[in-house]
């Protein structure tokens, strides 16, 4: 699909009242499981086999989320979400959390790698929204540190820890710490924060 007259209008909408972006390089996993256990929480079709990294955006404006591909721009996955979205790359290289609604949503971006031994295989599959998802009364924002990802609930202070490895097989195992009042803030989590 190309970036036709449409599309073309929303990004310069986006544009001018507000746009969110996030890049996904497609360099993520270490995991030697075979790409379709990677592909689990989506409805994406099955994954093709790529010669190189396929990086992809994610661009957000009023209405929904594009995925393009970052070298050409083409459009190749659109999801409709309503309202005002923020993205953020989750910290694995294929993943997007979407600070929208109740809740960080995930989309599968359909871009990752494989490392087979002194090399790495990848793919390509159609982006997809993730079963995956954190519920939030007020999703705020998303940090990456130490190989850790951090929600943070505005609403209720609510901050959620998690290895973002996990995204593409299953909810992730989360630890949570609790604010003592609500506030609009970012969280990350300190060296002493178990893993």
């Amino acid at each position: 699909m190309h970036l036709n007259t449409r599309m073309s209008r929303r990004l310069t909408l986006a544009t001018s009242v507000g746009l969110s972006l996030a890049l996904v390089t497609g360099c993520s996993s270490d995991n030697k499981d075979s790409a379709q256990s990677e592909t689990t929480t989506t409805t994406s079709a099955a994954p093709t086999e790529q010669a190189s990294a396929t990086p992809r955006l994610a661009v957000s404006y009023d209405g929904g989320v594009l995925v393009l591909d970052a070298t050409s721009l083409d459009v190749v996955g659109e999801t409709e979400i309503d309202g005002f979205t923020r993205l953020n790359p989750a910290g694995d290289g294929r993943h997007v959390m979407i600070s929208a609604g109740e809740a960080f949503k995930v989309l599968d971006t359909g871009t990752w790698s494989s490392a087979h031994g002194d090399h790495s295989h990848y793919y390509t599959a159609d982006p997809a929204m993730s079963e995956v998802e954190f519920a939030a009364n007020e999703p705020g924002h998303v940090v990456r540190h130490a190989g850790k990802t951090v929600l943070f609930n505005d609403g209720s202070g609510l901050v959620e820890i998690f290895d973002p490895a996990q995204l593409a097989k299953r909810q992730p195992r989360v630890e949570t710490y609790t604010t003592p009042e609500p506030h609009h803030g970012v969280a990350r989590p300190s060296a002493s924060v178990p893993s």
